[in-house]
């Protein structure tokens, strides 16, 4: 990965990107981005980023750094302008309050999630409703249930599937998707009915090898499990207390 370059990552099941900042050999986002990658609300993760550096865990003339970022005009429509924007790395991104394993899944998973969007963009899928339609596909003949349904089962409503899922389910969602992105370049998949068809197929390698897992263990792979009640995110207040 090359300094200043710029990497594309998938932030849900649609089509919302993070445009991930590499410079010093450290990532770097915004509150907005950290937002958006853990799926938060950007005045609950200011608050976690003033606590950093309020209780002094980390020094702000190293890992904060403003960069120039060109965004929506606040008083002409349609017009946009560059302004300076704090940028934090990846020990501030740590620090809010999310383990490091946590973190590795979520981008792990953004970056596969973020390949099979890019294939399917190059192919003739459209953006949006057919994206939806596609990552539905997948997830019905991985798990037997589409993202709709799955968030139903585990109480969720406006949560971001993905952070409310195991080790496990995380595991298989991502075999699934980057099985369906090798199906889809052997195949040389174009449009959105054959790319349907490689979506099915990608889903039901990800869905044999849950069968097989559960068959070994006695175990069901999708639970109702969540972190609404107990989030994943680390009380860190409370534990220095």
């Amino acid at each position: 990965m090359q300094k200043n370059e710029i990497v594309m990552y998938q932030a849900n099941e649609l089509t919302s990107r993070i445009d991930v900042r590499v410079e010093d050999e450290t990532v770097w986002l915004n509150r907005n981005q950290i937002a958006a990658l853990f799926n938060r609300d950007v005045k609950t993760i200011g608050k976690h980023v003033n606590n950093v550096f309020s209780e002094g865990e980390l020094d702000r003339k190293v890992v904060v750094a403003k960069f120039a970022t060109t965004m929506k005009h606040g008083a002409i429509k349609g017009k946009t302008q560059t302004q300076k924007v704090e940028y934090y790395n990846l020990d501030v991104i740590i620090s809010v309050g999310y383990s490091d394993a946590w973190i590795e899944k979520r981008m792990r998973g953004i970056a596969v999630r973020d390949e099979l969007t890019n294939e399917w963009g190059q192919r003739g899928v459209k953006e949006q409703v057919e994206y939806s339609i596609l990552t539905a596909e997948i997830s019905q003949a991985t798990f037997g249930m589409t993202p709709s349904k799955y968030k139903e089962y585990k109480g969720l409503q406006k949560e971001n599937l993905r952070d409310h899922m195991t080790d496990l389910e995380l595991i298989f969602t991502m075999l699934g998707e980057a099985s369906t992105t090798e199906i889809v370049q052997v195949k040389d998949a174009q449009g959105f009915d054959e790319n349907k068809v490689a979506a099915k197929k990608g889903g039901e390698v990800a869905g044999s090898a849950i069968k097989d897992l559960e068959g070994k263990t006695g175990k069901k792979i999708s639970t109702k499990e969540n972190y609404i009640e107990v989030p994943e995110k680390v009380k860190r207040i409370k534990g220095k207390r």
